[in-house]
């Protein structure tokens, strides 16, 4: 290839690199070369790094990529007769969700239910019970595997995500086990292996023992705006009957506006309160 010699540097060096990138680019095409994707791995260190870290407030961990407007619908502290409810609604909009349940000998059907439609399931402490389980690490520990036990014995597999009562960050723990027991816990429950998942927006259901239909459809749109990835909290104990009634309309709001509904897993943004 000849150059005039009156073209100045920076463009026959301009030049010289694009012929250099075009033959690598052809020798790449012919020998057909893997392509050799690290990223999974980068973004597991990361997520790992997270869940040890924590972060100031409730936000989606960074490293996973999110390509579409997704919302993660969990309820606590069930299951109760309002589970059912919930349950149907979910299949009548062909949708799924997650469900951190405590411990009630009564539903045990109904916890089946949950899993045999699709949904899953994790722990949210035997009792709920917060001077009992946030006495101490142990006594907390001594809940989650009292509610394994009888999820096992009912033929549900041990959980792997768990939900804190009242969240990771919350304070009347503070009353019986002392202003640093929820960084000790969420260490502790990292290290058993389990993912605790908060919540980065909020219904409102539980402001009151039962709340206005409105006010929590409002809530949950309102929270929703100009987020991609979504969790929202929902609690399906006995007498939250609005948010039974809220549900559809949240739900077909949600769709119309382009989310895709989905359930939490160990991959699943992580939403963590610090």
């Amino acid at each position: 290839m000849l150059y005039n010699s009156k073209v100045e540097k920076k463009d026959l060096k301009t030049s010289l690199n694009y012929e250099i990138n075009k033959q690598l680019e052809v020798t790449t095409n012919d020998l057909k070369l893997p392509t050799i994707r690290t990223e999974p791995k980068l973004n597991d260190l990361n997520k790992t790094i997270d869940i040890l870290v924590g972060a100031n407030k409730p936000v989606a961990n960074k490293p996973i990529k999110v390509s579409e407007k997704e919302v993660y619908l969990t309820f606590d502290d069930g299951p109760s007769e309002n589970t059912s409810k919930v349950l149907k609604i979910l299949k009548d909009n062909d949708v799924h969700a997650t469900f951190f349940v405590n411990g009630h000998t009564g539903y045990k059907k109904v916890y089946k239910q949950i899993v045999n439609q699709g949904n899953v399931i994790g722990n949210h402490t035997y009792s709920h019970d917060y001077k009992t389980e946030y006495s101490s690490i142990i006594a907390y520990n001594q809940e989650v595997d009292k509610l394994n036990c009888f999820l096992e014995g009912i033929g549900i597999p041990r959980p792997i995500l768990m939900r804190f009562p009242g969240g990771s960050n919350n304070t009347i723990s503070n009353n019986y086990g002392g202003k640093d027991i929820m960084n000790k816990l969420t260490k502790e429950q990292v290290r058993k292996g389990y993912q605790y998942i908060d919540w980065n927006v909020y219904s409102g259901d539980s402001d009151k023992v039962t709340e206005n239909k409105n006010v929590i459809i409002e809530n949950v749109m309102r929270e929703s705006k100009g987020m991609k990835s979504i969790v929202i909290l929902f609690h399906d104990s006995k007498p939250k009957t609005t948010t039974v009634e809220a549900l559809p309309i949240i739900i077909q709001n949600l769709k119309q506006l382009g989310y895709v509904f989905k359930t939490l897993s160990i991959n699943s943004p992580v939403i963590h309160f610090k």
